[in-house]
């Protein structure tokens, strides 16, 4: 419907949608009359309301997708299931993403970015064992993989399996030698076995590389630990104050003293 307006100064908005259904000519007097016996907030408000609820409602649906419901028939590929899970972790579904995985590799077992996906899933939800075993079935589909040892050391090292953990490292080490993050957590592995001398190897490569300071923390933690358990606590305290100079913060303030106080220097 449209509306044909005489002397009206200006047309309120919410004439737009009682436009499309009436044809009436009005003077300015009876327009008012007119308005008042009309439900226009009701009328403008509905399909704002509307709109506004739609994405909610894709979300809700969604985000309850039972674990076990096959995905929509759209996902073909491989790649589509890892956008669909990744999806799902996001939500914080994450039993949800490892079903889809599993949905997943039914249709291909040869996928090695599934088996690898699936894995760093199980990893977050420290279920560690699985975890080594979907990045074991990932690296012999795709051993050129070098993150598959990275993440799979990490998984050993969680589950204080460290000799395995080296030799997964060391895998690693063999693409990207400087890598200060492996190089660390090589030396705690190697720490850990009381091999100390080849730990402040590994460690001392970690340090010499530029990465971020989370990285160069943890190195440095490690460091001290190694030396402290070795017996050279005057090296140790070195690079206790080394680290206060570089990164001040209570953790290395504690262990300066502690340092200080088995020297005899507190």
């Amino acid at each position: 419907m449209a509306i044909y307006l005489a002397a009206v100064p200006a047309i309120p908005p919410a004439l737009a949608q009682i436009a499309a259904t009436s044809l009436v000519i009005l003077t300015a007097a009876g327009l008012s009359e007119w308005l008042k016996r009309r439900p226009v907030q009701r009328l403008v408000q509905r399909p704002v309301q509307r709109l506004a609820q739609r994405p909610a409602q894709r979300l809700s649906a969604t985000a309850s997708m039972p674990p076990n419901q096959p995905p929509p028939s759209r996902i073909q590929q491989p790649l589509q299931w890892v956008n669909h899970a990744k999806q799902q972790e996001r939500l914080g579904h994450l039993e949800i993403a490892v079903s889809l995985y599993e949905q997943a590799l039914q249709q291909y077992p040869q996928d090695s970015r599934l088996w690898h996906e699936r894995g760093l899933l199980l990893a977050k939800l420290q279920r560690f064992d699985a975890a080594i075993d979907s990045y074991d079935r990932a690296y012999q589909i795709h051993p050129q993989q070098r993150d598959l040892a990275h993440e799979r050391g990490d998984a050993l090292l969680q589950l204080g399996r460290y000799s395995k953990a080296i030799d997964s490292f060391d895998i690693f080490l063999q693409y990207a030698p400087q890598n200060g993050h492996v190089l660390a957590d090589r030396g705690y592995a190697l720490m850990q076995l009381g091999c100390y001398s080849e730990a402040l190897q590994s460690l001392d490569r970690a340090l010499a590389q530029r990465w971020e300071p989370g990285v160069q923390i943890q190195a440095r933690r490690y460091q001290i630990e190694a030396l402290r358990r070795s017996g050279q606590l005057e090296a140790a305290l070195r690079a206790a104050q080394t680290a206060l100079q570089q990164y001040p913060n209570a953790q290395f303030e504690a262990e300066y003293a502690r340092l200080q106080q088995q020297l005899g220097q507190a």
